[in-house]
Order: C-alpha cells, then structure tokens, then sequence
C-alpha cells in the first residue's frame, strides 16, 4: 500500500514540474520579439514516465478510465507563435 510520504513526493514532483514549465512559458514571453526564437515547452508524456516509471495510469477500480485506448504523443516540443 502507498504511504503518505509516496502521495507527498508524486505532488512535490508535480510542483516542481509546474515550475519548470512556468520557467519556460517566461522564456518564451520575454523572448516572443526575438528573431528565429522558437518558442519552447515541456514533452508531457516523458516527464509523466520519469515520475511513474512506467507512463501507465494505474486502474485499480472498474470504474476508472481505462488509458490505453487514448492516443498520446509528446513529441511536439515547439509551439507556432500566435
């Protein structure tokens, strides 16, 4: 069974990828007028794996959604300017 220190770590991880992230959105804002700057972000789906080691949402009741029909790809790391 998980205890309150595993619960703890998996939000601190979250929280520091939330910052991270924010870091990088600035970046982009204070950089948005910069010639050939390609704006940046986070590949979601490979930090999720790095924290769950597995990249699997685990179900553990018949009522949870089931993840694997869903069709995730991180694999766009720049953003088109607006």
């Amino acid at each position: 069974m998980d205890t309150i220190k595993d619960q703890i770590s998996f939000y601190s991880s979250a929280l520091q990828l939330r910052g991270k992230r924010n870091n990088i959105l600035a970046s982009n804002i204070a950089n948005a007028a910069t010639p050939n700057y390609k704006a940046r972000d986070i590949n979601f789906l490979d930090e999720f794996k790095k924290v769950t080691n597995t990249g699997e949402i685990k179900t553990t009741h018949s009522n949870h959604i089931p993840t694997k029909n869903y069709n995730i790809s991180g694999k766009a790391l720049y953003r088109d300017p607006i």
